[in-house]
């Protein structure tokens, strides 16, 4: 890779149409891999299991000062169809799939923007990796099943019982509240486990 030399007032243009050719490339890709994308990539509504039901990814971006740029489109869609969570690298496999360069640090800025503006939230499964999804309420809870490691997700007052508890009984305010419940799924118990 070669060092490009410019005089200092064309540095910030020249950056500025790299990375427009660089958002331009990715989007063809999309494009040709029959990926849909709005004119301002904004469409995009999400809904997954109720999941920031009809809120616009991309206007939620815009009103934080961001861009819903051709990457953070592609990790947005591989989170919004994955059956299940994913790791920072196994997002980066599929988003490759479609873009081979795709930069794993990307995949990470963008994991970090999204999860600061409560789009997608990382959650500790017990097996020391961080596992991305989409955000949900503090209402859900996960259900990690050590025989088959199926993970699912229950919403109930399970939470909302244990913010009275803390509150009433010890005076804390919960601000965020993950709970992952570890154990055995009926399926292993009963050996009808395929996984």
């Amino acid at each position: 890779m070669g060092v490009l030399v410019l005089p200092d007032g064309l540095v910030a243009v020249e950056a500025r149409r790299l990375l427009q050719q660089l958002d331009d490339r990715v989007e063809d890709v999309l494009l040709e891999a029959g990926v849909k994308l709005d004119p301002g990539h904004g469409g995009d509504r999400l809904a997954r299991d109720g999941h920031h039901a009809d809120m616009d990814v991309g206007q939620r971006l815009r009103d934080s000062g961001y861009r819903l740029t051709p990457q953070r489109q592609l990790v947005w869609d591989v989170l919004r169809h994955a059956r299940g969570h994913l790791t920072a690298e196994e997002i980066h496999e599929r988003v490759s799939e479609t873009v081979p360069d795709f930069n794993v640090a990307s995949v990470y800025r963008t994991l970090s923007l999204l999860s600061e503006l409560d789009l997608v939230q990382e959650v500790n499964l017990g097996d020391g990796k961080g596992h991305w999804e989409i955000a949900h309420s503090d209402e859900d809870f996960h259900l990690v099943c050590r025989g088959c490691a199926t993970v699912e997700h229950h919403t109930g007052d399970l939470v909302e019982r244990l913010r009275g508890h803390l509150g009433e009984q010890h005076g804390f305010v919960a601000e965020q509240v993950d709970i992952v419940v570890h154990g055995v799924c009926e399926a292993c118990r009963t050996g009808e486990a395929t996984g």
